[in-house]
């Protein structure tokens, strides 16, 4: 089984990003449909299973073994020839059955062969374990990460169009004010650029929305249409200090603790 310690610290880390209700998604039933529809980590589950068996199949070598067989046959045969010395030749039909069946048990008193292949069975097991909690962690790193940023383009979006609001009402008013000689052509045109340049950002914005849609989705397993309002971070999310630790603490931490 799974450490519990992992699915703690998954529990800790979610009770830590409640999200607000009345939204369509939030990062909780974001990371609940990844547990059921994404597909790196269905098949980590069908790996981790498959894994497991390595422990029973090693250790089958040292348990005790039956077998037994069983073979039923007719026989059919022919025989011609004199059954006395100078006597007629005859002919005769032979038919008869024979069986065989037999049962045998065996059981290893000593085998290196055998001791190893338990021995490697287990540690197959333990690193099906190890590879399927390094792909849970992983996949709550990336949903939260397609998550932010998902949520990172959509404010992303709002800066440029309001960026572009404000470039379009100062190019009408230089357009305006230069009719009444209060403005140069230069700033019209400087103002008319920041505009064009600004149309651009908006349309990069609703075109990173997208392919973050399409990455979120792809994790989700739901189509990227259905994914219209997300909830936003709770301001109880904190980000790490790294100043709080040296490089060399940081690292101890990934030694002892990263499954990977």
């Amino acid at each position: 089984m799974v450490k519990k310690s992992l699915f703690y610290r998954i529990a800790f880390i979610f009770l830590c990003l409640v999200t607000k209700p009345g939204f369509a998604l939030n990062l909780n039933e974001a990371y609940e449909l990844a547990l059921r529809n994404d597909p790196t980590y269905v098949s980590a589950i069908k790996d981790y299973q498959a894994g497991l068996q390595n422990e029973q199949i090693g250790e089958s070598a040292l348990l005790p073994k039956l077998s037994a067989s069983y073979t039923k046959n007719t026989n059919q045969t022919t025989q011609i020839g004199q059954q006395v010395a100078g006597g007629p030749t005859v002919t005769t039909n032979w038919r008869y059955p024979s069986d065989y069946a037999y049962l045998q048990f065996t059981q290893p008193i000593f085998s290196l062969e055998a001791l190893a292949r338990w021995r490697q069975g287990k540690a197959q097991a333990v690193l099906s374990e190890t590879k399927f909690m390094y792909q849970t962690e992983d996949l709550l790193i990336r949903v939260l990460q397609a998550y932010v940023e998902l949520l990172y383009g959509i404010d992303q979006l709002d800066y440029q169009t309001a960026e572009r609001d404000a470039f379009q009402e100062q190019f009408r008013a230089n357009t305006k004010l230069r009719k009444f000689g209060e403005a140069t052509r230069t700033d019209v045109l400087e103002s008319q650029s920041a505009l064009g340049v600004s149309e651009v950002k908006v349309l990069e914005a609703r075109d990173a929305i997208q392919t973050s849609k399409m990455k979120l989705a792809g994790i989700l397993g739901i189509p990227a249409k259905d994914i219209n309002q997300l909830a936003k971070l709770s301001p109880q999310f904190k980000v790490v200090n790294l100043q709080e630790k040296s490089f060399e603490e940081w690292q101890q931490l990934a030694i002892d603790n990263n499954t990977e």
